[in-house]
């Protein structure tokens, strides 16, 4: 006796059900060969450009030449005079205190502050 169409539903329908399942599996895993593929390939140009640009800078490095040179030039000479305020004018205690300054001989308590203003409320 031959098989109806309603007792090959469930048999077809788990058939297709199993054959994407396999194919999903076998394209997921073609999927990983083929990304491994593409990185090693990636990692290779990667090598490559890093090796090209080693071999550049050693060839550059390689090129440069060291000159020691002695320069014989003629020495240039500023002279600088102390600056002299002929115009500026001091009452005697300022006269008496920038001299105290320069000497550095400066009166006891000369340095002291005054006391502070009581504090404003």
């Amino acid at each position: 006796m031959l098989p109806t169409r309603a007792s090959l539903t469930p048999w077809l329908v788990a058939g297709i059900f199993v054959a994407a399942i396999a194919g999903a599996g076998v394209g997921y895993f073609a999927g990983i060969d083929h990304q491994q593929a593409r990185d090693a390939r990636e990692e290779r140009l990667v090598q490559r450009a890093v090796d090209q640009a080693s071999q550049a800078a050693g060839r550059a490095i390689a090129g440069i030449r060291i000159n020691h040179t002695t320069i014989h030039q003629e020495l240039q000479r500023e002279i600088q005079k102390e600056t002299v305020y002929l115009a500026c004018r001091h009452s005697p205690g300022g006269l008496r205190l920038v001299n105290e300054a320069l000497s550095g001989t400066i009166r006891p308590g000369a340095g002291e502050l005054p006391p502070p203003d009581a504090p404003a409320r």
